[in-house]
């Protein structure tokens, strides 16, 4: 998939960011090229591609006072659009894309201050089918093939909630009552399938205020 964003981690700052504004929107994008045989989220815009300029991930520790948003896409061109309207309306938010269950664990894994934030300052948005790696064996975590994984974001929220993690997810997809259906057993989980609902959940609107309010899989 887009083969000009092959390399582990792609800084669109000077892509997205005029330097009037403060944060830097990340991509990390280490998918193998293929792609998933139907789309799981609505599209919701598009930006055009830029200058690659190298960078890696933030080394400091996030600001307990700086929103952020962890945002799970294996399309990532498919929610540039949507970035970028975050980064103008929300100047003071952070917002970090990457394409795989594994490469948002890792970012985690690195940012433990996040885990123990509440909804008001943390939130996680993913699609429910992804193109994933499969679990390494003997040969090593190269050579696990990368197959479509149907229930991605359920994994994702799963290893969240093992990290201790409890911060509002949102499942964005076209079939929101299956996923609504698929996520009742954990916590925390909004399932939305209009662009009306996740740009509600990214500006951190509230959880239990319209168009919101019922879409919470777990009772």
């Amino acid at each position: 998939i887009f083969s000009f964003w092959k390399p582990s981690i792609v800084s669109l700052f000077e892509v997205l960011c005029p330097r009037v504004f403060v944060f830097p929107v990340l991509i990390v994008y280490n998918m193998a090229e293929g792609r998933v045989p139907e789309r799981s989220s609505p599209s919701i815009g598009q930006a055009q591609p830029g200058p690659e300029p190298a960078t890696g991930l933030p080394a400091d520790p996030i600001p307990e006072s700086t929103p952020f948003l962890l945002w799970v896409n294996d399309e990532p061109m498919n929610v540039l659009g949507m970035a970028q309207e975050v980064r103008k309306r929300r100047t003071e938010t952070r917002l970090f894309l990457c394409a795989t269950t594994a490469a948002a664990v890792g970012f985690l894994a690195a940012h433990p201050e996040l885990l123990r934030r509440g909804q008001d300052s943390f939130r996680v948005v993913t699609d429910m089918t992804r193109m994933e790696r499969e679990e390494a064996g003997e040969e090593g975590a190269a050579a696990a093939p990368v197959r479509p994984d149907y229930h991605a974001g359920l994994t994702l929220i799963r290893r969240l909630r093992e990290m201790g993690c409890e911060a509002p997810v949102l499942v964005y997809t076209f079939n929101r009552a299956k996923a609504m259906r698929e996520a009742a057993g954990f916590t925390a989980v909004w399932c939305g399938s209009t662009v009306e609902e996740l740009r509600a959940f990214t500006m951190f609107h509230g959880l239990n205020e319209p168009p919101l309010a019922g879409l919470l899989a777990s009772r």
